[in-house]
Protein backbone atom coordinates (compact mmCIF):
# COMPACT_ATOMS: atom_id res chain seq x y z
CA UNK A 1 0.00 0.00 0.00
CA UNK A 2 1.13 3.53 -0.69
CA UNK A 3 2.24 5.91 1.90
CA UNK A 4 1.25 9.63 1.10
CA UNK A 5 3.28 12.15 2.55
CA UNK A 6 0.20 14.77 2.73
CA UNK A 7 -3.05 14.90 3.88
CA UNK A 8 -4.40 16.89 0.64
CA UNK A 9 -3.43 17.69 -2.65
CA UNK A 10 -5.61 20.50 -4.10
CA UNK A 11 -5.33 20.55 -8.01
CA UNK A 12 -6.29 23.57 -9.81
CA UNK A 13 -6.74 23.08 -13.69
CA UNK A 14 -5.83 26.38 -15.70
CA UNK A 15 -6.30 27.89 -19.11
CA UNK A 16 -5.91 31.35 -19.46
CA UNK A 17 -6.99 32.73 -16.25
CA UNK A 18 -4.25 35.64 -15.75
CA UNK A 19 -7.45 37.56 -13.87
CA UNK A 20 -8.09 34.62 -11.98
CA UNK A 21 -5.35 32.28 -10.79
CA UNK A 22 -3.58 34.79 -8.08
CA UNK A 23 -6.36 34.92 -6.12
CA UNK A 24 -6.94 31.56 -6.23
CA UNK A 25 -3.56 30.09 -5.14
CA UNK A 26 -3.93 32.84 -2.32
CA UNK A 27 -7.40 31.73 -1.21
CA UNK A 28 -5.54 27.84 -1.71
CA UNK A 29 -2.55 28.77 0.74
CA UNK A 30 -4.92 30.38 3.47
CA UNK A 31 -6.38 27.41 3.66
CA UNK A 32 -4.01 24.98 3.24
CA UNK A 33 -2.20 26.97 6.46
CA UNK A 34 -4.07 24.79 9.07
CA UNK A 35 -3.96 21.58 7.10
CA UNK A 36 -0.95 19.28 5.88
CA UNK A 37 -1.37 19.96 1.58
CA UNK A 38 0.09 20.74 -1.46
CA UNK A 39 -1.28 23.14 -3.80
CA UNK A 40 -0.61 21.99 -7.54
CA UNK A 41 -1.85 24.21 -10.31
CA UNK A 42 -1.87 22.32 -14.04
CA UNK A 43 -1.39 25.36 -16.70
CA UNK A 44 -2.81 23.44 -19.67
CA UNK A 45 -0.90 25.70 -22.50
CA UNK A 46 -2.26 29.32 -21.47
CA UNK A 47 -1.38 31.79 -24.44
CA UNK A 48 -1.64 34.86 -21.62
CA UNK A 49 0.15 35.54 -18.68
CA UNK A 50 -0.78 32.91 -16.46
CA UNK A 51 2.11 31.48 -15.99
CA UNK A 52 3.94 34.52 -15.17
CA UNK A 53 1.53 35.37 -12.34
CA UNK A 54 2.08 32.07 -10.72
CA UNK A 55 5.93 32.78 -10.60
CA UNK A 56 5.53 34.28 -7.17
CA UNK A 57 4.29 31.05 -5.97
CA UNK A 58 7.26 28.65 -7.43
CA UNK A 59 8.75 28.33 -4.03
CA UNK A 60 5.06 27.38 -2.15
CA UNK A 61 3.30 25.40 -4.97
CA UNK A 62 3.86 22.61 -7.35
CA UNK A 63 3.38 23.92 -10.92
CA UNK A 64 2.87 21.79 -14.12
CA UNK A 65 2.77 23.34 -17.56
CA UNK A 66 1.66 21.66 -20.77
CA UNK A 67 3.35 23.28 -23.71
CA UNK A 68 0.16 23.10 -25.83
CA UNK A 69 -3.48 23.30 -24.70
CA UNK A 70 -4.86 19.59 -24.35
CA UNK A 71 -7.91 19.58 -22.76
CA UNK A 72 -9.55 19.96 -19.31
CA UNK A 73 -9.45 16.04 -18.65
CA UNK A 74 -5.41 15.91 -19.97
CA UNK A 75 -5.39 18.86 -17.00
CA UNK A 76 -7.01 17.10 -14.28
CA UNK A 77 -5.17 13.65 -15.02
CA UNK A 78 -1.54 15.52 -15.07
CA UNK A 79 -2.54 16.90 -11.70
CA UNK A 80 -3.50 13.66 -10.34
CA UNK A 81 -0.20 12.53 -11.04
CA UNK A 82 1.61 14.55 -9.27
CA UNK A 83 -0.55 14.26 -6.64
CA UNK A 84 1.01 13.01 -2.48
CA UNK A 85 -2.11 13.63 -0.67
CA UNK A 86 -3.86 10.67 0.37
CA UNK A 87 -6.98 12.98 -0.84
CA UNK A 88 -7.08 14.62 -3.89
CA UNK A 89 -9.42 17.69 -4.42
CA UNK A 90 -9.77 19.46 -7.53
CA UNK A 91 -11.66 22.83 -7.93
CA UNK A 92 -11.36 25.00 -11.27
CA UNK A 93 -9.61 28.52 -10.41
CA UNK A 94 -12.09 30.89 -12.03
CA UNK A 95 -13.02 32.21 -8.33
CA UNK A 96 -16.75 30.51 -8.61
CA UNK A 97 -16.43 28.46 -5.82
CA UNK A 98 -15.65 29.79 -2.42
CA UNK A 99 -12.83 27.01 -0.73
CA UNK A 100 -15.16 27.14 2.51
CA UNK A 101 -17.13 24.03 1.80
CA UNK A 102 -13.61 22.06 1.40
CA UNK A 103 -13.65 22.08 5.62
CA UNK A 104 -17.19 20.87 5.39
CA UNK A 105 -16.22 18.19 2.87
CA UNK A 106 -13.01 16.98 5.12
CA UNK A 107 -15.42 15.88 7.88
CA UNK A 108 -16.85 12.76 5.56
CA UNK A 109 -13.38 11.35 4.88
CA UNK A 110 -14.46 8.10 7.49
CA UNK A 111 -17.25 7.32 6.13
CA UNK A 112 -17.12 8.12 2.34
CA UNK A 113 -14.39 7.42 -0.63
CA UNK A 114 -15.74 10.00 -2.93
CA UNK A 115 -17.37 13.45 -1.73
CA UNK A 116 -18.44 15.47 -4.73
CA UNK A 117 -20.06 18.90 -5.07
CA UNK A 118 -23.06 20.23 -6.84
CA UNK A 119 -23.53 23.81 -7.45
CA UNK A 120 -26.75 25.44 -5.40
CA UNK A 121 -27.64 27.68 -6.97
CA UNK A 122 -26.02 27.66 -10.18
CA UNK A 123 -24.74 30.89 -11.23
CA UNK A 124 -23.97 30.46 -14.34
CA UNK A 125 -25.29 31.69 -18.35
CA UNK A 126 -28.71 29.99 -19.24
CA UNK A 127 -26.97 28.40 -22.51
CA UNK A 128 -24.47 27.02 -19.74
CA UNK A 129 -27.14 25.41 -17.07
CA UNK A 130 -29.52 24.25 -20.30
CA UNK A 131 -26.00 22.36 -21.33
CA UNK A 132 -25.58 20.80 -18.39
CA UNK A 133 -28.64 19.64 -17.73
CA UNK A 134 -28.74 17.56 -20.85
CA UNK A 135 -25.23 16.62 -20.01
CA UNK A 136 -26.29 15.01 -16.81
CA UNK A 137 -29.43 13.43 -18.61
CA UNK A 138 -27.14 11.75 -21.24
CA UNK A 139 -24.15 10.68 -18.54
CA UNK A 140 -26.33 9.39 -15.85
CA UNK A 141 -28.80 7.41 -18.61
CA UNK A 142 -26.06 6.05 -20.45
CA UNK A 143 -23.95 4.96 -17.56
CA UNK A 144 -26.29 4.31 -14.86
CA UNK A 145 -25.27 6.49 -13.11
CA UNK A 146 -27.48 8.92 -10.57
CA UNK A 147 -25.42 12.40 -9.94
CA UNK A 148 -27.34 15.83 -9.44
CA UNK A 149 -24.31 17.87 -11.19
CA UNK A 150 -21.48 15.97 -13.30
CA UNK A 151 -19.32 18.35 -14.19
CA UNK A 152 -19.35 20.37 -10.73
CA UNK A 153 -15.61 20.97 -9.98
CA UNK A 154 -15.63 20.93 -6.61
CA UNK A 155 -14.64 17.04 -5.74
CA UNK A 156 -12.45 15.77 -3.21
CA UNK A 157 -11.82 11.58 -3.58
CA UNK A 158 -9.67 9.35 -1.69
CA UNK A 159 -6.26 9.55 -4.33
CA UNK A 160 -5.33 5.35 -4.15
CA UNK A 161 -8.74 4.58 -5.33
CA UNK A 162 -8.18 7.56 -7.98
CA UNK A 163 -4.89 6.50 -8.75
CA UNK A 164 -6.14 2.60 -9.07
CA UNK A 165 -7.95 3.43 -12.31
CA UNK A 166 -6.54 4.34 -15.87
CA UNK A 167 -8.49 7.36 -16.91
CA UNK A 168 -8.35 7.90 -20.32
CA UNK A 169 -10.55 11.84 -21.17
CA UNK A 170 -8.89 14.95 -22.37
CA UNK A 171 -11.68 16.82 -22.20
CA UNK A 172 -14.67 17.40 -20.14
CA UNK A 173 -16.29 13.88 -19.89
CA UNK A 174 -13.18 13.42 -17.46
CA UNK A 175 -16.32 13.51 -14.51
CA UNK A 176 -18.42 11.17 -15.99
CA UNK A 177 -15.24 8.74 -16.65
CA UNK A 178 -13.94 8.89 -13.07
CA UNK A 179 -17.18 8.78 -11.48
CA UNK A 180 -17.77 5.71 -13.73
CA UNK A 181 -14.70 3.51 -13.04
CA UNK A 182 -15.16 4.66 -9.50
CA UNK A 183 -18.92 3.97 -8.99
CA UNK A 184 -18.35 0.75 -6.51
CA UNK A 185 -16.79 2.91 -4.06
CA UNK A 186 -18.77 5.24 -1.35
CA UNK A 187 -20.22 8.52 -2.65
CA UNK A 188 -22.15 11.28 -0.82
CA UNK A 189 -23.30 14.70 -3.13
CA UNK A 190 -23.24 17.71 -1.18
CA UNK A 191 -24.71 21.20 -2.43
CA UNK A 192 -21.64 23.65 -2.49
CA UNK A 193 -22.23 27.74 -2.87
CA UNK A 194 -21.86 28.97 -6.37
CA UNK A 195 -21.02 32.53 -7.65
CA UNK A 196 -20.61 33.81 -11.30
CA UNK A 197 -17.77 34.17 -12.80
CA UNK A 198 -16.38 38.02 -12.49
CA UNK A 199 -13.49 37.89 -14.75
CA UNK A 200 -11.92 36.10 -17.54
CA UNK A 201 -13.35 33.88 -20.77
CA UNK A 202 -15.78 30.57 -20.08
CA UNK A 203 -14.95 27.64 -22.52
CA UNK A 204 -17.28 25.21 -21.43
CA UNK A 205 -19.55 25.52 -24.04
CA UNK A 206 -17.70 26.02 -27.31
CA UNK A 207 -18.77 23.89 -29.71
CA UNK A 208 -15.41 22.22 -30.20
CA UNK A 209 -15.51 21.51 -26.45
CA UNK A 210 -18.73 19.80 -26.54
CA UNK A 211 -18.34 17.90 -29.78
CA UNK A 212 -14.88 16.16 -27.83
CA UNK A 213 -17.12 15.55 -24.76
CA UNK A 214 -19.56 13.90 -26.31
CA UNK A 215 -17.37 11.62 -28.73
CA UNK A 216 -15.43 10.69 -25.51
CA UNK A 217 -18.62 9.96 -23.83
CA UNK A 218 -19.55 7.75 -26.43
CA UNK A 219 -16.20 5.63 -25.99
CA UNK A 220 -17.15 5.54 -22.03
CA UNK A 221 -20.42 4.07 -23.44
CA UNK A 222 -18.98 1.73 -25.35
CA UNK A 223 -16.43 0.34 -22.56
CA UNK A 224 -18.99 0.49 -20.32
CA UNK A 225 -21.50 -1.87 -22.28
CA UNK A 226 -18.49 -3.88 -23.80
CA UNK A 227 -14.80 -3.56 -22.12
CA UNK A 228 -13.55 -4.62 -18.78
CA UNK A 229 -11.92 -2.02 -17.26
CA UNK A 230 -14.91 -0.38 -15.14
CA UNK A 231 -14.91 -1.31 -11.58
CA UNK A 232 -18.71 -2.86 -10.74
CA UNK A 233 -19.94 -3.23 -7.43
Amino acid sequence: MKLYQLELSIIFPAYNEEDNIVEAVQRALFFVDSHAAEIIVVDDGSIDSTVQRLQPFQDTIKIVRHSKNQGYGAALRSGFSHAKGRWIFFCDSDLQFPLDALSEFLTYTHDYDLIIGYRFPRKDPRIRIINARIWRFLVNRSLGLSVRDINCAFKLIRTSHLHSITLHAKGASINAELLTKLSSHRMIQLPVQHVPRIRGRQTGAYPRVIIRALRELAVLVYDVHFGSEIQKP
